[in-house]
């Protein structure tokens, strides 16, 4: 939801944003934050609250990309929602393997690359299947 405002009201910014953030291996939301004083997260946080969404999917869209910061009774669904959000960055060669948390991998049982792509392989088979079904 962020992302929606962020780039209706900043359109170039967010291509640019994105392309140096690409070209340096750093993740976009840090640049997001000194160019416009608000990122998408905080963004979607904010609009999350207005329309009364349940504090846990606030927190969980507030948090996505600094779970660290998460209360202990909020890991579990952001760290599930940080997990998702770097594996499709991951998967569109946005991110490294080494840009993923540590913290969030270990509570997922993740120790590798290799865990991350079989994870990504057997993802990739589920959504065909999916498609093939409709």
């Amino acid at each position: 939801m962020g992302k929606i405002i962020f780039a209706n009201v900043h359109p170039d910014l967010l291509i640019k944003i994105k392309n140096f953030c690409s070209s340096k291996g750093m993740p976009p939301s840090t640049f997001e934050d000194l160019s416009a004083g608000l990122n998408h997260a905080e963004i979607g946080g904010m609009i999350a609250e207005k329309w009364n969404f349940p504090e846990q999917l606030i927190r969980a869209i507030l948090y996505h990309h600094d779970p660290l910061s998460a209360a202990p009774e909020e890991q579990d669904l952001v760290y599930t929602v940080y997990l998702a959000n770097m594996l499709c960055q991951y998967e569109n060669n946005n991110i490294n393997y080494d840009q993923f948390e540590s913290q969030v991998l270990d509570n997922f049982g993740i120790t590798s690359k290799k865990q991350i792509d079989s994870l990504l392989e057997r993802f990739s088979e589920g959504f065909k299947e999916e498609g093939q079904n409709e």
